[in-house]
């Protein structure tokens, strides 16, 4: 139970699933990381405000050197603040929020990265999760039912990542190989993707996550 990571699973889920289930609640080491997910959710929804963030992660410096450095922009204030760095220097990398969480995904680095990294807001500090299978850069992300799906990033394969067991798992590939540049998001419990081809046509994807299914 230690190894689940039950601070980034939604406050839904625990309190609908996990909570409830009796074993659970009757072991008191299990029952103390429960409450202690639990006051992690109810910390940071006390801390939330009105204001909505946009957070700009990493780049380059003179489209040459490519940074780890991320900013905050607070839309209410129009102010731009420094927000801790990553762990790693990302070019043309992806990033996405879940359940509170930033995280920042894939990229360039002296080669393409399969590496990802999460930023907390309550501790205020960058921290690794498993790799990907695949290294990718621009790759489409988006999220959906409470995992995290990359597409494509010169590649052709399609990975969700689940933060409460930190696993990514294969989905079905894109049809072909792209150039990267992918986008995605999320319409009707589908995934669409839209990218470039190695013929040089823009394509799109339609990826079910319940069936596990691709159409173009």
């Amino acid at each position: 139970m230690s190894q689940i990571r039950l601070r980034v699973v939604s406050a839904e889920f625990l309190t609908n699933h996990i909570v409830a289930e009796p074993l659970l609640r009757q072991d008191h080491k299990c029952n103390q990381l429960l409450i202690d997910a639990l006051n992690f959710q109810l910390t940071r929804v006390t801390e939330r405000n009105d204001s909505f963030h946009l957070f700009l992660v990493s780049g380059t410096r003179d489209c040459v050197i490519t940074t780890k450095e991320c900013k905050v922009y607070d839309v209410s204030k129009k102010k731009l603040f420094s927000n801790p760095n990553m762990n790693e220097n990302r070019f043309n990398n992806s990033a996405v929020s879940l359940n509170g969480v930033i995280y920042s995904v894939s990229g360039y680095n002296n080669g393409v990265l399969n590496t990802a990294e999460y930023y907390d807001p309550v501790s205020k500090r960058w921290s690794y999760i498993a790799p990907m299978n695949n290294g990718r850069k621009g790759c489409g992300i988006c999220t959906y039912n409470d995992l995290i799906y990359v597409v494509g990033g010169r590649s052709s394969t399609v990975e969700s990542y689940d933060p409460a067991t930190n696993k990514w798992h294969l989905c079905q590939p894109i049809p072909g190989t792209n150039e990267g540049f992918n986008r995605a998001t999320v319409a009707e419990n589908s995934i669409y993707s839209l990218t470039r081809v190695t013929n040089g046509n823009n394509a799109l994807f339609r990826f079910d996550p319940r069936w596990d299914t691709i159409k173009s």
